[in-house]
């Protein structure tokens, strides 16, 4: 039988493939605005990024509840924003400010993402939403999303007498 992935791998999975592959979009964008600025003699390379800020997560699952590890360096918890909407969907969102320094050193790089970001996972059980609990250290975001108790099946027993309609008229 094929290995199917669960919904929760699907929603997962990132839009531009590759994580890589979009880092390499994005140096692309930065080498051209550096082109683009020394044969033209215009600013480019203070363009705006395409790219929105997108931090890893870790999604394990465990019988009684689903956790979420994610990655928010340099990121305030008042800047976090965790929401269970109606379709079941975890969503996760925030912002990562640049701190804005005057540099007086000759060479300056920057690799770091800033910028806000949204993560949204798809979760295929029912969950107690009052419950979910949300912890962050070290740069570390975790949130715990209990499931909610699966209804067991019952034997129902079947007794003699008058009829829910009829009950319902005298």
């Amino acid at each position: 039988m094929k290995n199917v992935p669960s919904l929760i791998d699907r929603a997962m999975t990132p839009t531009w493939g590759a994580r890589s592959g979009f880092r390499n979009l994005l140096n692309l964008q930065k080498r051209m605005n550096r082109m683009l600025d020394e044969t033209l003699g215009q600013d480019f390379a203070d363009l705006p990024v395409i790219a929105e800020f997108e931090p890893s997560c870790d999604v394990e699952e465990f019988p009684t509840h689903f956790l979420f590890s994610m990655d928010v360096p340099g990121i305030k918890k008042e800047n976090i924003k965790i929401e269970l909407n109606s379709q079941n969907e975890l969503c996760i969102s925030g912002e990562r400010k640049e701190d804005h320094e005057t540099r007086s050193g000759g060479f300056y790089q920057n690799e770091r993402y800033f910028g806000s970001f949204q993560r949204i996972f798809a979760i295929p059980a029912a969950v107690k939403a009052e419950q979910i609990e949300a912890q962050c250290k070290d740069g570390v975001l975790q949130v715990v999303v209990p499931k909610a108790e699966v209804t067991k099946a019952k034997q129902i027993k079947i007794s003699e007498g008058k009829l829910w309609s009829e009950r319902q008229s005298s």
